[in-house]
């Protein structure tokens, strides 16, 4: 065994140490394994750095940026909530539904941030009809999975995948290539999670009283938006809340109606009361200046 082959052993054990005790974060080490490889000369600087320039790494990089544009434009949310009144009445259909949707937008957007996404949606879901949440969760990664694999963007590993092999084989990977076989196990990962997969999940309920389980006193928050706050008939995506504050908005409460995570488009009036979520501290640092009362 060569040189080369035993530090790059040794660097990949050390990674994986890294990786799993997190003593420092994942970016970081991933720095490190190409700074370490470079420093014993295993690769040339030049491969070390090829990497960010490669097609690949490009798009699997704005597919984080479209990710994070749905997100704030809420618009998975709104599809996402359009499943509540069907899990009221058909439990099956609903997990069927909600998988073929989060496989569809899954298999065009990257999956990790699709169930980072949907995670809280899911839940608040599972409690407005009435439904374990611990029975929808396990289904919505699943479906994430499922859909990465019907296109080539799928998943960070298609597009991965797909780089080196036009580079290294001249094979080239069309968008829709992985398909046909994707489809089948959508299908298949359907219908086992719906005849079989259901009655292995456990049926837990989480406790109402979250703020007290999970000690979220310093993280949730209500705000009233007063005649001359600049969030006024504005958007939620582009109010200062959201703006300034980097704040997530759970619930407005309208005189007598109540909107549970609104979408981005949803217009803000004077003495709505929001919901939201983010650090105390920030709300008072800022709260002057986005002029709302607290």
């Amino acid at each position: 065994m060569t040189t080369a082959a035993i530090i790059t052993i040794i660097v990949i054990i050390g990674a994986i140490i890294l990786f799993v005790t997190e003593i420092i974060s994942i970016d970081l080490v991933a720095l490190l394994i190409m700074v370490v490889l470079i420093l014993t000369q295993v690769i040339t600087p030049e491969q070390g750095v090829e990497g960010f320039s490669n097609s690949a790494t490009i798009t699997v990089a704005f597919m984080f940026v479209l990710s994070a544009a749905l997100l704030k434009t809420g618009a998975l949310q709104y599809m996402a909530q359009k499943l509540a009144k069907t899990f009221r009445y058909n439990f099956k259909l609903g997990i069927i539904l909600m998988m073929v949707l989060i496989a569809t937008i899954s298999a065009f957007i990257n999956n990790t941030p699709v169930v980072a996404v949907f995670i809280p949606v899911i839940i608040q879901i599972a409690h407005t009809s009435g439904q374990s949440p611990s029975k929808m969760l396990i289904p919505l990664s699943f479906a994430s999975i499922f859909g990465g694999t019907c296109t080539l963007i799928g998943t960070s590993t298609n597009i991965l995948v797909g780089g080196i092999a036009e580079k290294y084989s001249q094979i080239t990977i069309s968008m829709f290539e992985l398909t046909p076989m994707g489809i089948l196990f959508l299908i298949v990962g359907i219908g086992y999670m719906v005849l079989i997969g259901q009655r292995l999940l456990p049926e837990r309920w989480v406790e109402k009283d979250l703020k007290t389980k999970f000690s979220m006193r310093n993280y949730l928050s209500e705000i009233e938006l007063l005649e001359t706050s600049d969030s006024v008939n504005k958007k939620i995506m582009e109010s200062e809340l959201v703006k300034e504050l980097d704040l997530d908005i759970i619930e407005v409460r309208r005189i007598k109606n109540k909107f549970t995570l609104p979408p981005g488009d949803f217009v803000l009036l004077v003495h709505d009361v929001l919901k939201v979520r983010c650090d105390v501290e920030k709300i008072k640092l800022l709260k002057d200046r986005v002029r709302i009362l607290d």
